[in-house]
């Protein structure tokens, strides 16, 4: 594979709306949730034994799609796949800050845990770029095989697992142990098409749903063989490990549930109720807070120390969600 220089994109603002003044938290968490048909990015106030409440709807553009929070910063990435975009926003002030440009379908986006770089599927370019958050531009590309569609970084860094599309049947290992230049360490046909995914289990595994399905499985990290796979819904939509690392949550399109898995062995943790069509889940790091988007406009709030649930409608045709530390 040939790794392609990236051509600077122009940083530009986007106008803020909102429905009520947002304001610094301290210690406390946001959850950032794309609002696909409503073309925003809508930001709900989580903090502790309070009313989950919207603070701010972000005008971006158009078909919000996919949702990622930094750990090292407070930064909020949201990509547009039909508008070629990727939104930079300020999850502390719930401002945009910039948007990088000339990207070709650009479907998920994932932060480098050291926050300077972040790494964008390009679907119809059949590539991975490389953003460079500090000078604000797309800075790298690599080839990898056909319709790359989603990205998993493992907990150190050194490793990005890529997803391709339903009738690709791949899997592709990036080395980032230079994060500005990842290169194409090995890409594998597998039985199964893997769609979404994130590490689990201190990083031993790799998680991921399977293309129309109802089947999830869990890869060895560094062998890259199938650990299990096991049929646990009707639609297996998305994973997302929790804020240590350890456990996941999946999604099942056609029901109205959540379910948190253990990581390592796949043992069913928790049946969580939420709203119709359930896409992404979002988890925060410091109480394991975990959000929900839901098709049906619904976003489903857990608090796990209290067990309490709370539902907040947020907008049309929700699909990402991120939860951002606020300083």
């Amino acid at each position: 594979m040939r790794a392609l220089a990236g051509v600077a994109a122009v940083a530009v603002f986007i106008t803020l709306t909102t429905t009520a003044e947002p304001r610094p938290l301290g210690g406390g968490e946001r959850a950032f949730v794309a609002a696909e048909d409503d073309n925003q990015l809508v930001a709900v106030d989580i903090e502790r034994g309070r009313v989950a409440r919207i603070v701010a709807r972000l005008r971006v553009p158009r078909g919000p799609h996919n949702v990622a929070a930094a750990r090292a910063s407070r930064s909020v990435l949201v990509t547009s796949p039909p508008a070629g975009r990727v939104t930079l926003v300020d999850a502390y002030t719930a401002n945009a800050r910039a948007t990088f440009r000339g990207l070709r379908y650009p479907h998920d986006v994932e932060f480098h845990p050291r926050g300077r770089y972040a790494y964008v599927t390009e679907e119809q370019g059949d590539a991975v770029a490389v953003l460079d958050l500090l000078r604000r531009r797309v800075s790298f590309r690599v080839r990898v095989p056909e319709r790359p569609h989603d990205l998993a970084v493992s907990p150190g860094g050194a490793r990005v697992w890529v997803t391709h599309g339903a009738r690709a049947g791949a899997l592709t290992v990036l080395d980032t142990r230079r994060p500005d230049r990842p290169r194409v360490l090995r890409s594998t046909a597998v039985a199964r098409a893997p769609h979404d995914i994130t590490f689990a289990c201190r990083g031993l595994r790799v998680w991921v749903t399977f293309w129309n399905s109802g089947i999830v499985g869990a890869y060895d990290a560094r062998s890259g063989k199938l650990a299990f796979a096991r049929k646990l819904g009707v639609l297996v939509h998305h994973v997302q490990s929790d804020y240590v690392g350890r456990d996941v949550w999946i999604t099942d399109h056609v029901g109205a549930r959540a379910r948190l898995l253990a990581g390592c062995s796949g043992r069913l943790l928790r049946t969580l109720r939420v709203g119709h069509s359930p896409h992404h889940v979002g988890v925060g790091m410091f109480r394991g807070q975990v959000a929900v988007a839901s098709h049906d406009g619904t976003l489903t709030v857990l608090d796990p120390p209290s067990k309490r649930v709370q539902r907040v409608e947020v907008g049309r045709g929700l699909h990402g969600v991120a939860i951002a530390a606020v300083p």
